[in-house]
């Protein structure tokens, strides 16, 4: 595990990965390096995320339960941060603490009974719930010997301290009694009776939970963990600055890699990054391992002078031997097996589900014991195998234990593999030579032809030789090296009479001497990893039981060039064929010959297909639910599929020559996505009859495609309609069945001339996209109300003015008019929008006024309203109080990036108006973060600052420059941070 220093001026990536480089000669390839960047603690001006913010009133409890509270937290590594005493003396504290708060991931308020008289716990109150409620942060409140109700309510000594602040500004009294009434109905702790300890516990425990990342799986029933996690912490030395690797080793199955995620769940949070690699082995194969070096570092691992101070590196392998070869390595340790009694409750909890064998059982018991010898992938195995079985069961089974003279670890797991019946047993092997890490429900789809189900899946699951994370197939590698190694016995010397090929030699052995046999039932072929070749016929010839191809490029490198080649009279057997994936298919047809009335699955990507079929055919593949001919660039046809009632999935991304849609494309009743994107040639789609299940409807960048299909039945189903830069002139009215449509993309549709009012009509829509449209110089009425419409962008179109009914938009939440430049002013209704975050004006040039009514929007948090022409934002702009992003420049044209989340900053940028209007400001005292304040060439008038800054406490720098006529203010020297102007 390794954290990363700061950087130097030796420019350094910003993360690091470790990956020892394999001996070619050594099987024992590391399997998990795990990675992790520590922050540098010492420093009090870290720019680091801080873990916890401690809030409390110093007077009442800086010395007693707060200070116990902090070096209880610290304890646990949570990096804690308390203002009173890692603040620079003498610097004023607000924005030192208003940064703190930004950056802490939790916030522990502690309310006592004086909390309230302080002006500066309520302000930090304040900030810390405007956090809570836009960036997520966790507050937990501590209620140390006052009521929650006096929080919430302002009563008892809160009643008090507030009757105290009669010269205090009434918004100012609002602000500090929302925060104290939503953090009084939080869940937290009320400390009244009882030991402060035992209450201090819990808090930290609760926060260390809540910090810790998403931990990395490991397996259920761990034994003896706890134990060999001490003694790996130890060896870490976390006290330490400086770098440590450390070296894991033992053999398979003895719980390396789940030790290394124990540690990285464990104390992965103490450090700014943390990598973990799995399966570096399997991954380094053939080049990947280059990849992996490639992907993380940028270049090979030389010293450890590439890792900053407190790094920590951890590496499992087989071999001590490359440990002892790396001089990197500091301290190696050795994982032991099981001693007997974890062992013995390792097996008991499987094979009995409780602590202690079933009575009559004992003997047996102890046989198994003594065959697993302490490994705990071995007891876990043969446990799930002996589970609920009787005592002629087990008999029977260690039986065949004792026929293993040396009692190999691969053949003590083979005795469940032998248990499995014929089914579970093709699965099992299919996912150990094909399968592993891919997706659960692809792989069900492809074998349920072969008599494969979910209830074979899960009858490996509980055997213990699967497991599903994530929906995604993975096994432990011993395992999955069993499979291969069984696959491999089915004939030792001839590759050609086995079941399953996936080594590029193998296969290019067979393949290239034209060795196939009728034993060939699949191929995983990684072209990336072998050299150019030719394919026959002769080679393919006698696998009459093929079920898999697979002919593909490595996910890890980006395609290349096709390195396989084809005659042109070229045929393989297809009649068993359940999946055919073909990267770089190199001929402009399938065979006449082929069958695929069985297949599943078809993928010809990156194809020089001209028709799927020769002269027209129609097949009939009625099995087939994936077909994917994306990025076939000389496709000038679509197939007739109406041989293919059960298509679920047809992509023709990217085949830029395919110049319609075949007709019977719009009957397949069970189709759900259908991507014809970037098909730049395509002119007609014929009308829509039997799409019911449609989901997904993808005809973006298909620059000839002037009309969009009628539509004739009911499309409820259909979610996406991406229609972006089509040629389209106008929607049909039928668009109206879409009654289930997300998200509607008409992006650049240049030629779109009437935007229909049926799209009002959309119930469902979440999303209406608009962007570069621009012809159309009105939006329709909205007549109904559409309250799931949350996103809305009209930017760069020709629109004049908005509807009146926009109020109807009740759940929108973005408004895009960017670039608008012919609108000239927005409609009051807009102040209606109550769930309104996001209002973008920027460009709209002949847009001089805002809605004097604007502060009524009070979720906007941005509103961008650069290059207009507006001389006087309305006076209730101050009431938009969950502002965070402010632009205001009347630069026509220019561009002003202006972000007020953490430096809290407020530009009004200069402006240049041929009228030389100044610009008039509205009150500023509702803006209290303000840190830095920009109105440079604003033309502003004498007069126009009076009173408009008293209020801004936080104030750092004023910029007034370019204003010609604004007299220097001594209200301006009267704000106390105020340190330039």
């Amino acid at each position: 595990m390794v954290p990363k220093r700061k950087r130097s001026s030796t420019s350094l990536p910003k993360s690091w990965t470790v990956v020892p480089k394999r001996k070619r000669s050594s099987t024992s390839l590391p399997m998990s390096p795990t990675v992790v960047p520590k922050r540098n603690r010492s420093s009090t001006t870290s720019t680091f995320p801080r873990d916890v913010l401690l809030s409390f009133r110093g007077d009442d409890t800086r010395f007693n339960f707060t200070d116990h509270l902090y070096s209880a937290l610290n304890r646990f590594g949570i990096d804690t941060f308390r203002d009173d005493d890692q603040l620079v003396r003498g610097e004023t504290i607000q924005p030192s603490l208003l940064n703190a708060i930004e950056e802490s991931k939790v916030s522990v308020v502690v309310f006592s009974e004086t909390y309230a008289n302080s002006k500066w716990c309520l302000d930090e109150l304040v900030k810390i719930m405007k956090c809570r409620r836009e960036k997520g942060q966790i507050v937990l409140p501590v209620f140390y010997h006052v009521d929650p109700s006096d929080v919430r309510r302002q009563t008892g000594s809160f009643g008090k301290a507030f009757a105290g602040y009669r010269n205090v500004a009434e918004e100012m009294l609002q602000r500090w009694r929302a925060a104290l009434a939503e953090a009084g109905h939080l869940a937290g702790w009320h400390v009244e009776h009882g030991y402060e300890s035992e209450i201090i516990n819990r808090i930290v425990k609760n926060v260390y939970n809540m910090l810790k990342p998403r931990g990395l799986d490991v397996p259920e029933n761990l034994v003896g963990m706890d134990a060999l996690f001490e003694e790996m912490l130890s060896l870490l030395c976390m006290e330490s600055n400086d770098v440590r690797m450390i070296g894991i080793h033992g053999p398979g199955g003895i719980g390396k890699t789940t030790l290394a995620k124990v540690i990285y769940n464990q104390i992965a949070h103490q450090f700014e990054d943390a990598i973990f690699l799995e399966s570096v082995s399997e991954r380094a194969k053939f080049g990947g391992l280059f990849e992996l070096q490639k992907q993380i570092l940028g270049d090979t691992l030389k010293e450890n002078q590439w890792f900053g101070g407190g790094s920590r590196i951890i590496i499992t392998t087989r071999d001590k031997n490359l440990l002892r070869t790396h001089r990197a390595v500091d301290v190696t340790y050795e994982v032991q097996k099981l001693k007997y009694e974890e062992s013995n409750q390792l097996l008991c909890s499987l094979a009995f589900g409780k602590n202690f064998p079933e009575k009559g059982y004992s003997n047996l018991y102890g046989r198994v014991m003594n065959y697993c010898k302490g490994l705990p992938l071995a007891l876990k195995v043969l446990g799930s195998l002996l589970f609920a079985r009787s005592i002629a069961e087990w008999e029977s089974e260690l039986s065949k234990l004792e026929a293993i003279s040396e009692r190999e670890i691969q053949e003590v797991l083979k005795i469940s593999f032998d248990g499995l019946d014929r089914t579970e047993k093709s699965l099992f092997l299919d996912a150990a030579c094909f399968f592993q890490g891919e997706d659960r429900d692809f792989v069900l789809r492809i074998l349920d032809s072969c008599n494969i189900s979910e209830v074979d899946m899960r009858s490996l699951q509980d055997r213990s030789l699967i497991r599903i994370l994530d929906n995604k197939i993975t096994m432990h590698d011993l395992l999955q090296q069993m499979g291969r190694q069984i696959i491999q016995d089915e004939s030792p010397r001839d590759p050609g009479l086995r079941s399953r090929l996936w080594n590029p030699e193998d296969v290019h052995d067979v393949l290239g001497q034209n060795l196939g046999t009728e034993a060939i039932e699949g191929i995983s072929f990684d072209m990336s990893a072998s050299k150019e070749m030719w394919f026959t016929s002769e080679a393919f010839k006698e696998m009459k039981r093929l079920r898999l191809l697979r002919v593909y490029w490595d996910g890890l490198l980006s395609y290349g060039s096709n390195k396989v080649r084809l005659a042109n009279n070229f045929e393989f057997p297809s009649y068993e064929l359940r999946y055919l994936r073909w990267d770089g298919w190199s001929l402009d047809s399938l065979p006449s010959s082929f069958n695929g009335e069985k297949l599943v699955e078809l993928s010809l990507m990156h194809s020089s297909l001209k028709h799927l079929w020769k002269e027209n055919q129609v097949k009939y593949l009625e099995n087939l639910k994936v077909m994917d001919l994306s990025h076939s660039p000389y496709l000038v046809e679509c197939p007739d599929l109406s041989g293919s009632p059960f298509l679920m999935t047809l992509n023709l991304d990217g085949c830029t020559s395919l110049r319609e849609v075949h007709s019977s494309i719009a009957r397949l009743k069970n189709l759900k996505m259908l991507n014809l994107g970037n098909c730049r040639m395509l002119h007609h789609f014929s009308k829509i009859t039997r799409l019911e299940k449609l989901e997904l409807l993808n005809l973006s960048g298909c620059s000839r495609l002037v009309k969009f299909p009628d539509i004739e039945s009911n499309m409820e189903c259909l979610l996406k309609l991406d229609l972006e830069a089509t040629a389209i002139v106008e929607l049909p009215s039928s668009v109206g069945y879409l009654r289930g449509l997300e998200l509607l993309n008409m992006k650049n549709c240049k030629n779109l001339e009437i935007l229909p009012g049926m799209i009002c009509a959309l119930e469902s829509l979440k999303t209406l996209i608009l962007s570069g449209c621009s012809k159309p110089g009105r939006f329709p009425e909205i007549k109904e109300v559409m309250e799931h419409l949350e996103n809305l962008l009209l930017d760069g179109t020709s629109i004049r003015e908005l509807p009146c009914s926009i109020f109807n938009l009740k759940g929108l939440v973005l408004l895009n008019l960017r670039k608008c430049k012919h609108l000239m002013s927005l409609p009051s209704s807009i102040c209606a929008l109550k769930s309104l975050e996001t209002l973008i004006v920027f460009g709209c040039s002949r847009l001089n006024i805002l809605p004097e009514d604007l502060g009524m929007l009070k979720c906007l948090r941005r509103l961008q309203a650069d290059g207009t022409a507006i001389t006087k934002p309305p006076v209730s702009l101050v009431y938009l109080t969950n502002l965070e992003e402010l632009t205001f420049s009347g630069c026509r044209g220019s561009t002003s990036n202006f972000w007020f989340t953490k430096s809290l900053f407020f530009k009004l940028w200069h402006r240049e108006n041929a009228d030389s209007v100044g610009l008039q400001l509205p009150s500023l005292s509702g803006f209290l973060f303000i840190k830095d304040l920009d109105l440079s060439d604003c033309n502003l008038m004498e007069g126009m600052m009076d009173n408009k800054l008293c209020h801004l406490d936080c104030l750092e720098v004023l910029n007034l420059s370019g204003n010609c006529n604004a007299p220097v203010l001594e209200q301006v020297y009267s704000i106390c941070n105020c340190r330039g102007v």
